[in-house]
């Protein structure tokens, strides 16, 4: 039986970069800061998502496919009244599974941080119609981390530190999307 080795190796390899993208993307503790969430998440998903619809997805991965969120984060920009400051600079996704997985580990695993995010808009007063429709649809799905988990199991051939560093460029592109978010509150 295999095990879940491939998500793990790649959780730590990772670490650090998640752990800087986390304390970029801070608390949602008012209606300010999940603005700026808001901002931020509509840069990254602007930038990752339109090369993520275009791919041919392997055999392998069956029907599963990404959470898909941008429309709904545009829905939600609009009405919070914000303008759309556009998508930051993305590479170009590289070719090969492995890498795929690294990309579709960071944009799949965000699920599991919506679930925390749903119940902080819930405090603030949005919910699946109003402000927040990108989270009650990254987390409509709950099977589709599990599922994905099993292709990341389940593929070969894998090289874990080419996935490794995809996730951390990844990583990297969401950082710059809600930095840009901070530094656009406070210009010189």
């Amino acid at each position: 039986m295999k095990t879940a080795t491939n998500r793990f190796l790649l959780r730590d390899l990772t670490r650090d970069h998640h752990q800087q993208l986390d304390a970029e993307v801070g608390d949602l503790v008012d209606r300010s800061s999940y603005i700026r969430y808001v901002k931020g998440m509509t840069a990254f998903r602007g930038a990752i998502e339109p090369q993520l619809r275009r791919l041919d997805y392997p055999f392998a991965f069956g029907g599963w496919r990404p959470t898909l969120i941008l429309a709904e984060l545009l829905d939600d920009m609009r009405y919070l009244q914000v303008e759309n400051t556009g998508p930051v600079v993305l590479h170009s996704i590289e070719p090969g599974i492995s890498a795929l997985l690294g990309v579709l580990y960071v944009v799949e695993g965000s699920t599991l941080g919506a679930r925390v995010l749903v119940k902080r808009a819930q405090d603030l007063d949005f919910d699946a119609t109003h402000g927040a429709r990108h989270l009650y649809a990254q987390t409509s799905n709950p099977e589709s981390w599990i599922s994905f988990q099993q292709i990341l199991r389940d593929v070969e051939p894998f090289d874990v530190h080419v996935a490794a560093k995809t996730a951390c460029d990844t990583f990297h592109t969401a950082y710059q999307a809600f930095r840009r978010m901070r530094y656009a509150e406070f210009p010189c």
